[in-house]
């Protein structure tokens, strides 16, 4: 059976999951959000003509918070991560494509991405959206 076939796509707004790393590393910033203040994730992040921009918002009981901004026409490649991650798109609309398998989400759905199932994601318009995972191993000992 096609284990993405149990991806399952929602509409809230936030879950915390036991989640994992990204293709990619993000490197190490200071997250911007502390406890008790209240921010727009959306203006947390602008888009970047020279491809994806990605922001650590929090770190916190192992668990990271991602946004991810994507023009128009941009793509993320095809990778696959350790465990469960957790997406929701903010604004616009992305697709994320696995084999055969396209899914189109738009703003306020969700979806939980299956571990060791490789993917891409290509936004179909500007969008900005979150990732939920486990903190990276590497991102883990620099703190």
């Amino acid at each position: 059976m096609n284990r993405l076939k149990n991806m399952f796509v929602f509409s809230f707004l936030s879950v915390v999951l036991p989640l994992s790393a990204q293709a990619k590393p993000i490197p190490p910033q200071s997250p911007v959000l502390s406890e008790g203040v209240i921010i727009n994730l959306q203006d947390q992040i602008d888009y970047c003509s020279e491809g994806l921009n990605n922001k650590r918002i929090f770190v916190f009981n192992g668990q990271m918070l991602v946004l991810i901004a994507m023009k128009l026409g941009q793509n993320m490649p095809e990778h696959s991560t350790e465990e469960s991650v957790f997406l929701e798109v903010l604004t616009g609309e992305i697709m994320v494509i696995s084999g055969e398998q396209v899914q189109k989400i738009r703003a306020g759905e969700a979806l939980l991405l299956p571990a060791h199932h490789p993917h891409k994601v290509n936004a179909m318009a500007d969008s900005k959206f979150i990732l939920i995972r486990s903190v990276p191993k590497s991102v883990q000992k620099q703190h």
